[in-house]
């Protein structure tokens, strides 16, 4: 009875202190994450004296959002653009349409000298750098709903191939189009707003995961069967 009773203040003990590390990591500021990940400084953008780049931006933007007003964004355009059907056609898809496009727009810019495809799935996607070397760490989003929250509508991973992606200190953005599905798996852009990210709280998502390999290992299976 007593190792019993020893065994469920252990339990207790045990849920106190996973409760108090994710409670310490419930709204922190998303430049702490960058920076304590990655080592660089997450800088702040300055509406007066970053407001040639703002221009910039709001250009690749604009154009962008002209390109697919009237018409459509379906699968056929993300076969067209990315080279592949997709599985499924959802604003995430879009988004993918959408980054694919800065990539095409007008290179005359007030600042901006290179818009660079960071390729590797995760944040960032893309990494401009200005006439004097400063740069920017874009992600590119797709949303119908700018107005109802998710925890997945944003989210950093501090995994390597990341990690790899920031290598300097720098802004960094997100540009958010807003999209408007008109029928079904037919999506045109509305809008788009440019966010600085130095600005936003973030929180972490706990899960314990495996892979198959961890799942149907020898000594967990019980039984199976094939036909």
């Amino acid at each position: 009875m007593n190792r019993e009773k020893e065994f469920m203040e252990r339990i207790k003990e045990y849920q106190k202190v996973i409760r108090e590390i994710l409670s310490a990591f419930e709204k922190v500021s998303f430049p702490v994450i960058v920076e304590s990940s990655t080592g660089y400084k997450v800088l702040s953008i300055d509406k007066e004296r970053d407001a040639d780049l703002i221009e910039d931006l709001s250009t690749i933007a604009r154009i962008v959002t002209k390109r697919y007003y009237k018409t459509p964004i379906t699968r056929d355009t993300y076969k067209l653009v990315v080279g592949k059907e997709p599985k499924a056609f959802r604003p995430n898809e879009v988004g993918r349409i959408l980054e694919y496009e800065i990539y095409n727009t007008p290179k005359k810019f007030k600042v901006i000298s290179k818009v660079q495809s960071l390729k590797q799935t995760g944040y960032p996607d893309a990494k401009i750098v200005e006439k004097t070397g400063r740069v920017s760490y874009v992600d590119i989003k797709a949303t119908t709903r700018p107005d109802v929250g998710s925890p997945r509508d944003f989210y950093y991973s501090a995994k390597e191939k990341t990690l790899d992606k920031i290598s300097s200190d720098g802004f960094h953005l997100l540009l958010g189009f807003i999209i408007k599905e008109v029928e079904p798996e037919k999506f045109i852009t509305i809008g788009w707003k440019l966010v600085d990210l130095s600005k936003i709280k973030v929180s972490i998502k706990a899960e314990f995961n495996a892979d198959n390999l961890e799942i149907y290992k020898p000594d967990a299976v019980i039984k199976e069967e094939w036909v």
